[in-house]
């Protein structure tokens, strides 16, 4: 069993560590981190912090997909609080006041539990309106202050914009409100003869931990839900985007490698040929490429495709003029079927599973490491001479790029686009637009600590 906790301002990772020695702690969760987990049934992912701003949240549905493999996902104190309250019938466990309130309906907006944070260390830099509203709440119960004077101070502490909401705006706002004055006054005396209490997010946080290091987490039961319509091909998309083959390894999502090996492996076009043919026919994997041609074949025929019912310049879209003279019209029809069929990362979700895209990668390439590569030299250039960053390559120079890796000229576009179709993309031009991201790395262009030649660029 692993443990994961999404944490920052809240709660730091060494306090964590206090409690959980044994869990792995990751900056506040965005769109994207839990696919990047590689989970497995039993594993627990604690949510306690997240991003929404700028940054994608973590989306609904990919919480549901780790319920949906028998992952237990608590959630508690800020972004794990809005999603449990939202997903606690589906299995998400909440944890806490804030939760609670969230659940109930109580309190709603985000910006409850929104603070600014520094960078880096992830230190708050301003107060959650969360914590003024359960504090004063608390002050109210203590008698130290009076329901209207907190509803006065809530009301102050709400207009403020999340960012600014400090202990200092907050005296500032109230500066020339001699009543609300004094009852900052009474409630900052009230709150230093408490020096036991901590803010209810933090609190809420280490309820969340101490439930799953005392071992009263119960497993989440998908079973009412997760066989029903509700996985789409966008979360099909997520997973082929940010699901990473090898999570030891560093986080190279799989479409990377996928996207690297298209390009680069020469081996590649005889495994997407018989990851075409064998989706066509709804075939698996590991059936033998003879049977799975030979039914690929039959399927074509049965559902009114041959090579004959095709016009000469229908065939010569799909087929060079060597092919249509030399090969058989079977191997023109499978030429054709495995040319027609796509692999594209942001569409079509029978093809980008995870399971295709991880028999489409070879695994003994260590394709993880060249793409990360790649991706070092391109952030460099992009720091020291943005004008050279890889958006700004020349497309012929791409052109010329894969056209020797494929033993293709360059200058024949019929034959680019053959081969390109060959290795699953829809034609030389989007075949060139992937190449951008692996170009300087790949061609040996930009030699370590040297800065890009001109010629490369516009």
């Amino acid at each position: 069993m692993t443990v994961h906790v999404f944490c920052g301002p809240t709660i730091g990772a060494e306090q964590v560590g206090r409690i959980l020695p044994e869990a792995h702690t990751h900056p506040p969760v965005r769109h994207g981190d839990l696919l990047a987990l590689g989970c497995a049934a039993g594993d627990i992912v604690v949510i306690i912090d997240g991003v929404f701003h700028s940054t994608p949240p973590v989306r609904h549905k990919e919480i549901l997909l780790l319920l949906a493999e028998g992952v237990s996902v608590v959630g508690a104190s800020s972004m794990g609080a809005l999603r449990a309250a939202e997903l606690y019938p589906f299995g998400m466990r909440g944890v806490g006041r804030i939760f609670e309130m969230y659940r109930d309906g109580r309190i709603e907006a985000d910006d409850e539990v929104a603070v600014a944070h520094t960078p880096d260390d992830l230190r708050p830099l301003s107060v959650p309106l969360v914590d003024v509203r359960i504090r004063l709440g608390d002050a109210v119960n203590a008698a130290a202050i009076g329901r209207t004077e907190a509803d006065r101070l809530l009301a102050v502490a709400r207009e403020l914009y999340y960012p600014a909401r400090t202990p200092r705006a907050l005296a500032d706002a109230v500066a020339d409100d001699a009543s609300l004055r004094d009852a900052v006054d009474r409630m900052t005396h009230w709150r230093n003869d408490r020096p036991e209490a901590v803010d209810a997010k933090y609190a809420d946080a280490v309820e969340a931990l101490r439930l799953v290091a005392d071992g009263r987490l119960t497993p989440p039961d998908p079973s009412e839900w997760a066989g029903t319509s509700w996985r789409t091909t966008q979360i099909e998309q997520w997973i082929t985007r940010f699901h990473v083959r090898r999570p030891g390894a560093g986080r190279i999502p799989v479409v990377a490698e996928l996207q690297h090996q298209q390009l680069y492996d020469p081996g590649f076009p005889a495994r997407w040929r018989h990851a075409a043919l064998t989706w066509i026919t709804g075939g698996s994997p590991g059936d033998d490429p003879a049977v799975i041609e030979r039914r690929a074949i039959e399927t074509a025929r049965a559902g009114g495709l041959d090579r004959g019912s095709l016009d000469e310049e229908q065939a010569q879209y799909w087929l060079s003029p060597q092919e249509i003279h030399g090969l058989s019209e079977d191997e023109q029809l499978l030429h054709i079927l495995v040319r027609s069929a796509r692999f594209d990362a942001a569409g079509h979700a029978r093809l980008t599973t995870l399971a295709k895209t991880a028999f489409l990668i070879r695994p003994d390439l260590d394709s993880a490491a060249a793409v990360a590569a790649a991706w070092s030299v391109n952030d460099a250039v992009a720091a020291t001479a943005p004008h050279r960053a890889v958006h700004h390559l020349r497309q012929d120079l791409l052109r010329a790029h894969i056209a020797d890796r494929w033993g293709v000229v360059a200058m024949d576009g019929h034959a680019l686009d053959a081969a390109a179709r060959d290795r699953g993309f829809l034609d030389a031009a989007a075949a060139i637009e992937v190449a951008r991201a692996f170009f300087l790395h790949a061609s040996g262009a930009v030699p370590p600590n040297r800065d890009p030649s001109p010629a490369l660029t516009d």
